[in-house]
């Protein structure tokens, strides 16, 4: 029991209060964008369509398996840690009851998920969707079972502090990358489940926004939608950040001046929301002209600039730089009812050229752990 009280306390209760930002988002999404009184018309709509459309109940059981990679890769990260290096002393327990300590610790990380499917579940099965009913009971069972399984293996054979990098080689050929390259390099290795988990967010939320409320459509309300999507990519830029302070330290000492050190950050920026932009220009034309598109586009890039920059304030921790993140991205939203969208760029873009300028140099970096 004490094991378990240990497990809990490192994964359990860490998981909820890192992502309180990230639930608290999808509480806003989920029950905020409807009014009150059409609260169970709307969310009883959405499961019809799951149980009657086995495309759609895919595609729910997909975004599924995405919340469960984010709540294993954050087991695994603690794992690794050099600071939970006494998690090795679990490998003398019998793996059976080791199994069942790090299942009891996924069934209540994944219970957002499993409380959901089960209401699911008992509506499709009071619908006579049997089949609906047991795809969705299977998927939860084969989940927990498979992640735990794995994070039982991950416990048991993979040593603490084990070092990331970039690939050597790809495809077994070497080459020179440019160094505004490696923060992109780094994410397409390190951090793909992430960006990918995002990309599908991103083109979900869209979706939504160009197909099933293209009548209602406010640009206003897209611009807010991309600010919530801007924060979530601002997680990937802390991520490179550590990198490049961990592992790229050298280039510190490069010769560059500001802006070509900013290039470091901007350039990635901008390969990053290409794919937003792609379905923008393929399926948003109806609604936003191709000079929306474009200056949408550079917003998104300007405020994840900003948050960049603002790392170099302070040495701050995740979960710390995620709420300070979290608050100005509300401050966006009222401020895009303020003022002018190309005042708003413009400021993003000088405030973080400010922070860049006269905080770089003055950061002295903490060496992080995984």
């Amino acid at each position: 029991m004490a094991i378990f009280k240990i497990l809990f306390r490192l994964w359990v209760v860490q998981f909820y209060k890192l992502n309180v930002a990230f639930f608290l988002f999808l509480f806003l999404f989920f029950f905020g964008i409807v009014s009150p009184g059409m609260q169970i018309p709307y969310h009883l709509s959405i499961i019809h369509s799951e149980i009657n459309s086995l495309f759609i109940l895919a595609f729910v059981i997909i975004c599924w398996l995405f919340y469960n990679l984010k709540c294993v890769a954050f087991f695994a990260t603690i794992i690794q840690n050099y600071k939970h290096s006494f998690l090795c002393e679990l490998q003398a327990i019998k793996e059976k009851k080791l199994l069942v300590m790090i299942m009891g610790c996924h069934v209540l990380v994944f219970l957002p998920v499993t409380v959901y499917a089960f209401i699911v579940t008992c509506i499709a099965w009071q619908q006579h969707k049997f089949i609906a009913a047991f795809v969705i009971i299977l998927s939860i069972l084969l989940i927990t079972l498979a992640s735990s399984y794995h994070l039982k293996k991950l416990l048991v054979y993979i040593t603490p502090g084990s070092p990331s990098g970039l690939p050597a080689n790809l495809f077994g050929l070497r080459f020179i990358v440019p160094y505004f390259l490696y923060p992109l390099l780094y994410i397409l290795h390190e951090k793909k489940v992430s960006l990918f988990a995002l990309k599908i967010f991103s083109f979900l939320l869209f979706y939504l926004v160009f197909t099933r409320l293209a009548d209602n459509f406010d640009k206003d309300t897209f611009i807010n939608i991309l600010i919530l999507i801007g924060y979530f990519h601002s997680i990937l830029l802390f991520h490179v950040h550590k990198f490049l302070e961990e592992k790229c330290s050298f280039t510190r000492n490069l010769p560059l001046i500001i802006l070509k050190r900013m290039m470091i950050f901007f350039v990635p920026v901008c390969l990053l929301y290409l794919p937003e932009v792609f379905y923008l220009c393929i399926n948003g034309t109806a609604l936003l002209s191709i000079q929306d598109i474009i200056i949408l586009y550079i917003m998104l890039i300007a405020q994840l600039m900003l948050y960049t920059s603002i790392i170099y304030v302070s040495n701050f921790q995740l979960k710390i730089y995620l709420r300070w993140i979290f608050a100005l991205a509300f401050v966006f939203i009222f401020l895009n009812k303020l003022m002018n969208l190309n005042l708003l760029i413009a400021i993003q873009f000088l405030v973080s050229y400010l922070l860049f300028k006269f905080r770089y140099f003055k950061y002295e970096p903490v060496i992080y752990s995984n």
